[in-house]
């Protein structure tokens, strides 16, 4: 009998010999999805698998070589995948290489619930005993619902204060029989704003109480995603394509590095600009403005009105100047 698990360590190397590029972007090796039209590479290859956030399927080899090759019957996947490796017979066992790292794990697929539903389904007493249970917190200080295109609620971020941490703020979703958090999705927060507003120019910040903050800025949609900076590789962005966006990172190192991956995701580059929140040193800048967001967003702004800095956003920034505006 075939052990068909030695044959998934193998999965890059089939890519290679079926003519497909794995590009590292930002410490994640990723490929065009084979289940959508992947303008540039979202699908996450890992060890033994291919994760499409976009789609939130996994395939492993064998199911590879049924897409590339339009099977459907196990035995003719295991055949084309024998014969792409050259091997005429089953492997041995010491054959497989080594697996480096720890697979990584996919995300689940959220259940809808209707807003009307949402304070029910995701009952703040319930997820606070919860949060005391694992010492998350004992009190929550914020939430922040997800919404997709049709205002459903499909995740929410719930800030807890009072626990081993400062904070923790964490995802749940329903799954449509309870509300979980174990690998949650990554997703866009505002997602029903951008669907509504598709010609106005975009925001993006680390974070939902960020976004949130920047509202009263008119002219703009502000959105963010949850996880942290480093969950930035797992969004799909592709609803920003060939809209003008605006890069609003945190003022740390991770927030800087999620900019510039965000920025590779999003290929029109005469569309994108980058607002840092750290000084920038060129001879090609012509000016720096430099604005502090408060955290506590009950100060927004400590110098200039939100309508200025609409303007300087959308005028200024195109025109060569450097705004520096930092999350502070």
């Amino acid at each position: 009998m075939t052990d068909t698990k030695k044959y998934k360590p193998y999965l890059k190397k089939y890519l290679s010999l079926k003519g497909i590029e794995v590009k590292n972007i930002d410490g994640a090796e990723r490929i065009r999805c084979l289940n959508h039209n992947d303008e540039h590479p979202s699908a996450v290859v890992y060890e033994e698998t291919v994760y499409c956030p976009v789609c939130s399927i996994t395939w492993d080899i064998f199911e590879i070589a049924g897409l590339l090759n339009n099977l459907s019957t196990f035995p003719d996947k295991l055949k084309e995948v024998q014969q792409a490796l050259g091997i005429t017979s089953d492997l041995p066992q010491t054959t497989a290489p080594p697996t480096t790292r720890k697979q990584k794990k996919t995300f689940a697929v959220p259940v809808p619930v209707p807003l009307l539903k949402a304070n029910d389904i995701f009952n703040r007493k319930l997820l606070l005993e919860r949060a005391i249970k694992f010492k998350w917190g004992n009190k929550i200080t914020g939430a922040w619902p997800y919404k997709n295109a049709d205002g459903d609620v499909i995740l929410v971020d719930i800030r807890f204060e009072g626990g081993k941490r400062d904070k923790n703020i964490i995802s749940f979703y329903y799954d449509g029989q309870s509300v979980k958090s174990k690998n949650y999705p990554i997703l866009l927060f505002n997602q029903d704003l951008l669907s509504a507003n598709p010609d106005k120019p975009v925001l993006i910040h680390e974070g939902a109480k960020c976004a949130e903050a920047a509202a009263i800025l008119p002219g703009f949609i502000s959105i963010a995603w949850n996880g942290g900076a480093k969950k930035s590789q797992f969004v799909n962005w592709s609803p920003l394509l060939k809209r003008d966006v605006f890069i609003w990172p945190d003022d740390d190192e991770p927030g800087i590095a999620a900019a510039f991956m965000i920025k590779k995701e999003l290929p029109h580059d005469k569309h994108i600009f980058s607002i840092w929140g750290i000084p920038i040193s060129s001879k090609k800048m012509h000016a720096c403005i430099i604005i502090e967001l408060s955290a506590s967003a009950k100060r927004i702004f400590q110098a200039l009105s939100t309508t200025s800095v609409s303007l300087m956003i959308t005028r200024i920034l195109p025109m060569g100047f450097c705004v520096i505006i930092a999350h502070v």
